[in-house]
């Protein structure tokens, strides 16, 4: 896969809403690092686990291979195309219409729902339940998948095929290791940067989400008009 197509969907990956809402909670913990080590172990076994098994799995069947030459620019002028179209759902907020039915949901008390496991996971502050979250969070999404199928076109060796993933993972990872990082180096002023990062997360998740989901539309729909 061409590096600028790995690291687009990579970047696109990084804000899928599953990965960032495992973040959120666990930032909010007074003592994160701990959590935030037990998560990122979690997601990348799970991640770099599935991404093999994906990739040799659509290398012996033959799926890809035999894919008609233009089927595979199809499909990707189709994924951009999707990218799009969740670009203009962030921005226009047709996209947050759902998220504010679930919050009036959840002020009503008849209405309220049991958290899921990995909410309640998260919320025991633990290690291991943050392994645990990281597991059922970070199971391959739409661009991971798409990525994992570029990936098997090029038919790679095990090494490079494992470099490439490995190369995903640590973009996906990105708002996981970030935090890390500067509790390692500054534990200090670790908890003071989160707070302010978080903050500013929360003020331009959308325009980051957009800008995001947009690049990606645009370049896969450029690629596959390429390739036809």
């Amino acid at each position: 896969m061409d590096p600028v197509t790995l690291v687009l969907l990579a970047l696109a990956a990084a804000i899928y809403p599953t990965l960032l809402a495992g973040v959120i909670l666990i930032l909010a913990h007074p003592r994160p690092l701990r959590m935030l080590l037990g998560f990122l172990a979690g997601g990348l076994t799970i991640s770099m686990i599935a991404g093999i098994a994906i990739v040799r799995g659509l290398e012996s069947s033959g799926a890809v291979s035999r894919s008609h030459h233009a089927t595979r620019p199809i499909v990707s002028i189709a994924l951009g195309a999707v990218s799009l179209a969740v670009a203009w759902g962030v921005w226009s907020g047709a996209l947050n219409r759902g998220l504010a039915k679930r919050k009036r949901r959840k002020r009503d008390p008849e209405a309220r729902k049991k958290p899921s496991m990995a909410n309640r996971a998260l919320s025991r502050g633990s290690i291991a339940m943050a392994f645990v979250a990281g597991l059922i969070l970070n199971l391959p999404g739409v661009w991971y998948l798409e990525a994992l199928t570029e990936i098997a076109k090029a038919d790679p060796s095990t090494i490079s095929a494992l470099l490439q993933l490995l190369v995903f993972n640590v973009i996906m990872f990105t708002l996981v290791e970030l935090p890390i990082v500067a509790y390692v180096v500054d534990p200090e002023g670790a908890a003071g940067l989160v707070e302010r990062t978080s903050a500013w997360g929360h003020e331009h998740s959308r325009e980051v989400a957009v800008v995001v989901a947009a690049l990606v539309g645009v370049w896969l729909i450029v690629k596959g008009i390429v390739e036809l």
